[in-house]
């Protein structure tokens, strides 16, 4: 999700939202805030939908889940040509480093990354901010090492940033998923998300979300 240059939101999940919300004949209305502010409000009922959604326990107390719609992995993203200054192997390599790490408040980046952001543990230096965007921003500043992101999200950042070939991403391994809509429990009925669920289910089997996917990873190649 993002700005294009004209100032319109749009990326793969905007677009994506937009054709469930017409197969299902059902208005949106898109409200731009940092995402851990978003799952609050969402919580409270004050917010109906997040997209972009990994499963977790506790999400799942107050908020019905969509089928996935995409997987996606979170990458080391790194300062192009210095793919040298961090020779980590494996995860332990990266863990036990004294990297200057970014991350986006709120995300979830798999158990092992929560246990080093939670408890702080080796030498890793954590920062958050309220959005990927900022983390280009600091990366390209040299304010930090590297951040974690889903590669294909930094990529659209940066072309609408034009600095599409400031970075590149990082080997080693840090966490696959699978994304989901959630809904909130208090807002919105059982039956719509499985409206939601119906959509979906169409414009996959339809290739509809199979081209839509290529569109984006494209632009990160």
């Amino acid at each position: 999700m993002y700005r294009d240059q004209e100032g319109k939101l749009t990326g793969l999940d905007i677009e994506l939202i937009q054709q469930v919300s017409k197969e299902i004949d059902c208005q949106i209305e898109f409200i731009e805030t940092p995402f851990k502010r978003h799952l609050i409000e969402l919580k409270n009922g004050n917010i109906d939908l997040a997209s972009s959604t990994q499963y977790t326990s506790e999400r799942e107390e107050f908020a019905w889940y969509s089928i996935p719609y995409r997987t996606s992995k979170y990458s080391l993203i790194i300062r192009r040509g210095e793919l040298d200054k961090f020779p980590f192997k494996t995860f332990e390599d990266f863990q036990n480093s004294d990297i200057h790490l970014g991350i986006t408040r709120g995300y979830f980046y798999g158990e092992r990354m929560a246990r080093i952001i939670d408890k702080k543990s080796g030498n890793i230096v954590i920062e958050d901010v309220v959005a990927e965007a900022i983390n280009l921003r600091k990366l390209l500043a040299n304010r930090i090492d590297a951040f974690l992101a889903d590669p294909v999200v930094i990529q659209s950042v940066a072309i609408e940033d034009n600095t599409p070939d400031s970075f590149e991403v990082h080997p080693l391994p840090i966490h696959a998923t699978t994304f989901h809509y959630i809904a909130s429990r208090l807002s919105v009925p059982e039956n719509l998300m499985m409206q939601i669920d119906k959509a979906l289910t169409t414009l996959n089997r339809d290739g509809w979300i199979g081209q839509l996917s290529e569109k984006y990873q494209g632009m990160s190649n």
